[in-house]
């Protein structure tokens, strides 16, 4: 298959695809539909290149996509830290883009560009889209879910509870 090189050849293949995308890159063409058969239609039809253009489902386009340039300037950007909670990424960029991170699109995961809170959106049905404008930003992805940090407040007080109840269990009758 064309873009894919055989790396290992033994009791399996694996495969290096060589057009794969990068984790984070940019993009300065969004096509915006309606619903994800609308989404899947596109990205099928054979002038689709995800490494240009950007699948988002939203009615129209609006805010930061409104003003996107065509020209393919030299952007820079940079990921600096990666992990399950938090990603950190820093931009350079001549003219206003699109991030695409290729990570699921979950709506836990809050974008902050420069310290300000921005909406995300799906991006070819299962990424991440986040409009940035030109200049120099620090872009934070973090997971956040309420009701996992108030589940971790209850367990750890309840634990908290506990190893007093076993400590004044523990106390000789006449100290209590």
């Amino acid at each position: 298959s064309p873009g894919l090189k055989l790396v290992y050849d033994g009791e399996i293949k694996i495969y290096e695809n060589k057009n794969a995308l990068p984790r984070a890159f940019l993009v300065r063409s969004a096509k915006f539909v309606k619903n994800d058969d609308e989404a899947v239609a596109l990205m099928k039809s054979s002038d689709f290149d995800p490494s240009k253009t950007v699948v988002i489902e939203a009615p129209e386009p609006f805010g930061h996509f409104a003003h996107l340039a065509k020209s393919y300037s030299s952007d820079n950007l940079k990921l600096l830290s990666y992990d399950s909670q938090r990603v950190e990424i820093d931009t350079d960029l001549r003219e206003p883009s699109i991030l695409v991170l290729s990570d699921i699109f979950y709506k836990k995961w809050i974008a902050e560009i420069d310290g300000v809170t921005q909406q995300t959106y799906r991006a070819n049905l299962a990424f991440r889209a986040l409009p940035v404008k030109r200049g120099k930003h620090k872009i934070v992805f973090r997971y956040y879910d309420p009701l996992f940090i108030r589940t971790l407040w209850l367990s750890l007080s309840c634990t908290l509870l506990a190893l007093l109840s076993i400590g004044i269990g523990k106390l000789p009758r006449n100290a209590r």
